[in-house]
């Protein structure tokens, strides 16, 4: 085996059975390991690329978490404090693949229920993907400020459902 000096650098062979040298062999400067007293295993923090990317990206969740209650406020016109179960505080960082990172939602959904409740215009995900066409019903649609009528309301929606009920039976 062979260890390497911290002050001079230099590599010198070393027997494994023998116990940590208390000097270098090469410039006689103390490389002992000083005895903690207590036992303990000491171990120095390492923050990696890889971790503080995926802190950044917990950071950033929940800060934009704050700015959706700030939102969801002014559009219901409560306080920030009756929506303060939609902000994200505690996050799960122990997760596998699959796993949802977030805290129990029943805070959340009651805050959107009572969204939904105030509001006339379709909030949220529907059962039939018409929030992604709300307002051309009639087929309808403005394109640069032209009134353009299209052939099939929610044919997308309906295509959607359609494939659904197709799957469910395969």
């Amino acid at each position: 085996m062979k260890l390497r000096c911290t002050y001079c650098r230099g590599a010198f062979p070393w027997q494994a059975d023998l116990p940590w040298p208390k000097s270098c062999p090469l410039c006689a400067e103390d490389i002992s390991i000083p005895d903690r007293g207590d036992g303990g295993v000491v171990m120095p923090f390492i923050r990696s690329a890889k971790m503080a990317a995926t802190d950044k990206t917990y950071r950033d969740i929940e800060k934009g978490s704050e700015i959706r209650v700030e939102k969801a406020a002014e559009l219901t016109g409560a306080t920030k404090e009756d929506m303060a179960g939609l902000k994200i505080t505690n996050m799960h960082d122990n997760m596998r693949h699959g796993d949802i990172a977030s805290m129990e939602t029943s805070q959340a959904d009651a805050a959107m229920a009572r969204l939904q409740a105030s509001t006339k215009t379709p909030i949220g995900f529907q059962a039939n993907g018409a929030e992604f066409s709300s307002g051309i019903s009639t087929g309808a649609v403005a394109v640069n400020g032209k009134i353009v009528t299209g052939i099939e309301p929610n044919a997308g929606a309906r295509a959607a459902q359609r494939v659904a009920r197709k799957m469910q039976n395969w």
